[in-house]
């Protein structure tokens, strides 16, 4: 067992020995890591060796453990980051920026306090810590590099949906035509092939010439959908999606 020190998070405990109860206890109350595909304790993530303990994931595991976002990608003119149960408020104002007859409602419309945060704290673990996948905020920067407390303009991200990677994206209509989707697609893409994900898929609707077109600008070209038994222009079923007709896009990593 070992620590590692960081200044602005406190300790982390580094532990390769899961019948050291002492240390076992230890991993309840803070961010810990399990090294080697045999431990089986209570580390809350767990890594084949330490050549995978670099800066970006000893931070990753902090920032979990507090639960506090993870930066996913910075790009030139975007920060795109993990949502906090805090961000719901806004995000669900970002739905009505965004609003289109093809976009789902906000998943947490209408919850009690209670019910979202339940919610959320079951999202976060399935998708974000265990999956390290997810949906994520998008947030305009200023020339410094620091996002600005009004400046969030979408939301991107990549979940397994059906036995395969999804992608899902959208940008508020006041935030448009300035590459601004395009921009952040790439950077989640990249997010993924680190991942070792090779291919992604993305549902459009049929009528949605605009996706449509960025779809196709990105990579993405129609398959056939294995359930459906049909070609990815044709309508494909989403029950969550009153009259939807969809189309189901594959593109590499």
């Amino acid at each position: 067992m070992r620590r590692i020190i960081n200044e602005k998070y406190g300790s982390l405990l580094l532990t390769d020995d899961d019948r050291d109860e002492a240390t076992e206890n230890l991993c309840c109350g803070m961010p810990s890591i399990g090294i080697g595909l045999s431990y089986h304790g209570r580390a809350g993530v767990v890594v084949e060796d330490e050549d995978q303990l670099d800066e970006e994931f000893l931070e990753q595991t902090w920032r979990r453990f507090y639960q506090k976002p993870v930066t996913i990608a910075r790009t030139e003119r975007l920060l795109i980051r993990e949502m906090a149960f805090d961000d719901l408020k806004e995000v669900e104002q970002l739905y009505e920026r965004c609003a289109s007859e093809f976009l789902k409602p906000f998943e947490y419309t209408g919850l009690s306090v209670q019910e979202a945060n339940r919610k959320f704290v079951g999202y976060r673990r399935s998708m974000y810590e265990l999956m390290n996948l997810g949906l994520y905020l998008v947030y305009r920067v200023d020339e410094a590099g620091t996002a600005g407390p009004q400046r969030l303009i979408g939301r991107v991200g990549i979940e397994w949906i059906d036995d395969h990677a999804e992608f899902q994206y959208m940008i508020a209509k006041d935030e448009r035509n300035h590459g601004y989707a395009t921009e952040a697609i790439h950077a989640v893409l990249k997010h993924a092939k680190k991942l070792g994900i090779e291919d992604v898929y993305l549902r459009v609707h049929v009528d949605n010439a605009a996706s449509l077109h960025l779809a196709k600008k990105l990579g993405f070209e129609p398959v056939t959908d294995g359930e459906a038994g049909k070609t990815g222009l044709e309508p494909i079923a989403d029950g969550e999606i009153k009259k939807a007709r969809l189309c189901l896009c594959r593109a590499g990593v």
